[in-house]
């Protein structure tokens, strides 16, 4: 058995969630994802490295009239800073778009939180909107910025041509 956690040490501070703050709360978060797989429009890939796990990609707020959905990632701060994050989404996002056939996926970051953008702009995602405030964690306010992908888009880009 692999640990999640070498050091415990964690820095989440643009999320406010973390599921990989114990290895009981991983557990549980990993247990749920697990659980939600009984829902068609629930995805969540716990994504590894050498037999360790990285994190977790996932789909939700699955929209049946306009056919999308939004995005969330979580990885482990050892494994930061490695392009785990940009390429796990970016495989998320060719499942949603060429096999669910999804017509949009938004995932949402703090500004200042430039590695998350970074993996975000890799998956092909790009900047819609800032909400200025628009995220308040742990008491500290950061500004909201709204990153979007259609099927148009995903269909444009270099890996397709």
């Amino acid at each position: 058995m692999h640990r999640l956690f070498g050091t415990g040490k964690m820095m989440w501070r643009y999320s406010g969630w973390n599921p990989f703050a114990t290895e009981e709360l991983a557990t549980e978060s990993l247990r749920e994802a697990l659980a939600a797989y009984e829902d068609p429009h629930f995805y969540a890939w716990i994504a590894e490295h050498d037999g360790a796990v990285v994190g977790t990609v996932s789909a939700y707020d699955y929209q049946s009239e306009s056919k999308s959905a939004e995005l969330g990632i979580s990885v482990a701060h050892s494994f930061w800073h490695q392009g785990f994050a940009g390429e796990a989404l970016l495989r998320m996002v060719a499942y949603l778009m060429d096999e669910e056939r999804l017509a949009s996926v938004s995932v949402w970051c703090a500004e200042d939180n430039v590695a998350s953008r970074k993996a975000l702009e890799h998956a092909g995602l790009t900047l819609r909107s800032t909400d200025p405030g628009g995220l308040e964690v742990d008491g500290h306010l950061y500004n909201r910025q709204n990153f979007l992908l259609t099927a148009a888009e995903w269909q444009a880009m270099p890996i397709h041509q």
